[in-house]
């Protein structure tokens, strides 16, 4: 299939993931906005395994900095708004977006913490720290997952 490499959003690199996520200049300015710390010459790099190791291992131990992948889904969806329906999302609102949204998931996962504490499990207690949920489906019609 041929495509035309270059960034939509900006049109001066070619569009790889590091680039769109973190070298595009709508995104850079996401990030700079952000509270999310962007030391330059540490972050963002030319590589996409050194910006995600910092957003994982190097940001302070801060309620603020836990918005990040949020940030990273926000401007994921900007592109695509540029792509599918040629709509421009400005970096402010992709990052006011990114808080929104991370404080929604913040205030939910308080409210799941309150009801849990309030239903005893026979399975025995909640283990304390960070989970990951995961989902899944089945279509028994054609039997896939």
């Amino acid at each position: 299939m041929r495509v035309d490499p270059q960034c939509v959003r900006c049109g001066m690199g070619e569009e790889t993931i590091n680039h769109m996520l973190f070298e595009c200049p709508p995104a850079r300015q996401a990030w700079v906005l952000s509270p999310i710390p962007t030391p330059p010459q540490h972050f963002p790099t030319d590589a996409l395994f050194s910006n995600m190791a910092h957003l994982f291992w190097n940001l302070p131990d801060d309620d603020d900095m836990s918005m990040y992948p949020w940030l990273l889904w926000f401007i994921w969806k900007a592109r695509n708004y540029k792509v599918f329906s040629n709509d421009n999302h400005n970096p402010h609102d992709v990052m006011e977006s990114a808080i929104t949204e991370a404080r929604a998931w913040a205030v939910a996962q308080t409210v799941i913490d309150s009801m849990r504490s309030n239903i005893s499990l026979h399975s025995g207690p909640v283990p304390p720290g960070e989970r990951c949920q995961i989902d899944g489906a089945w279509k028994v019609t054609e039997s896939r997952a």
